[in-house]
């Protein structure tokens, strides 16, 4: 009888200790995710905002999303950053984090660029070797596409101006190894494309920064183009902005992609961290705190103008509230927001 009483005993233990184990594994529901309906919406142009950093991004979703509309504004960009510390792999935000701003945005109304990085508002370079880098971003990549895909996201590109970071942290930013940098990025992203599209249905992107014809976004929607002032005076950055939308045209008319700018940069401010520091001034030492509208303008109207072999579907600025770089009551505001409204009634 004993035995029996013991037997029965340790069956009712181990049916509660196994309940337990499932109630522990089984994933959590997300009440936000839950009560909102997730699809995606895809706009016949894309017009974006890009902000280096998540906290700005984070105030753009609580205070500004009214301004931002207003702008023009139909697709933001969601970052998740990346660092090396000890050679460990770490990413800077909680993950939870970024799943908020992404329900914020398809909330009121946004399309979504989600795009993993390792460049940063600070520069850092890698502390891997190459081979183990590479491992490292296609395997965050793979999981931010399986994310991507859950929430209906439309836009993805596995990784930030991974040519640029390649030549920054292992050559340099050498100019003779400038070529080498964009062949290992251009394999990379070739090599990734089929794992990507079997976890996402989406668009995708191949954000790159380099003025090369050696890039092939073959297999990608979009080539996505990220650029800047330099520094330059506005002629001399028109005739580059002239060259590299035409090197991108025919990049995009090469592998069957349509193209975008990526990311448009006009800061007016030195950083050193995230601090803002001292005015900058072109090449022809006009300060650029009184240029950065015309940045935009000469970058707006060459896109408008374009005729190249594949006109551009969309455009992308950097930032709206990050100093050094934002556009929010300055001139470039109602610079940004009359090309956005020009683009609408031109062809993408």
């Amino acid at each position: 009888m004993r035995n029996w009483v013991v037997i029965t005993i340790s069956i009712i233990t181990l049916l509660i200790v196994s309940a337990l184990i499932f109630l522990v594994q089984e994933e959590p529901s997300n009440p936000e995710k839950d009560k909102i309906i997730l699809e995606r919406s895809y706009p016949e142009i894309i017009k974006g905002n890009w902000e280096p950093s998540t906290h700005h991004m984070d105030l753009i979703l609580e205070n500004e999303i009214e301004n931002i509309k207003a702008l023009g504004v139909n697709t933001i960009s969601i970052v998740p950053h990346y660092d090396y510390k000890d050679k460990e792999l770490v990413l800077r935000d909680r993950k939870q984090d970024h799943i908020d701003r992404i329900l914020k945005a398809k909330e009121n109304g946004f399309a979504i660029l989600l795009v993993p990085d390792f460049v940063g508002g600070d520069n850092a370079k890698s502390s891997v070797p190459l081979s183990q880098f590479l491992e490292d971003a296609r395997n965050i990549s793979l999981e931010w596409a399986s994310i991507a895909e859950e929430y209906e996201i439309e836009y993805f590109a596995p990784q930030n101006e991974f040519d640029w970071f390649i030549r920054h942290s292992y050559f340099n930013d050498s100019s003779e190894h400038f070529d080498e940098a964009v062949k290992i990025s251009s394999k990379w992203h070739q090599d990734i494309i089929p794992e990507i599209k079997v976890r996402f249905e989406g668009k995708t992107m191949y954000k790159f920064a380099s003025e090369s014809n050696l890039i092939n976004t073959s297999g990608y929607d979009y080539a996505a183009l990220d650029f800047g002032h330099y520094q330059r005076s506005l002629s001399d950055f028109r005739e580059g902005i002239k060259r590299i939308y035409n090197i991108t045209s025919y990049i995009a008319h090469n592998s069957n992609s349509s193209w975008i700018v990526g990311e448009a940069w006009m800061p007016y401010k030195e950083r050193r961290g995230p601090i803002a520091a001292g005015d900058l001034y072109s090449q022809d030492n006009i300060s650029i705190n009184d240029l950065q509208d015309e940045y935009f303008q000469v970058a707006g109207e060459e896109y408008l103008n374009f005729q190249g072999p594949v006109k551009p579907s969309g455009f992308i600025f950097i930032a709206y509230l990050m100093p050094s770089m934002e556009i929010k009551d300055r001139p470039a505001e109602k610079t940004i927001r009359d090309f956005f409204e020009k683009m609408s009634n031109s062809t993408a």
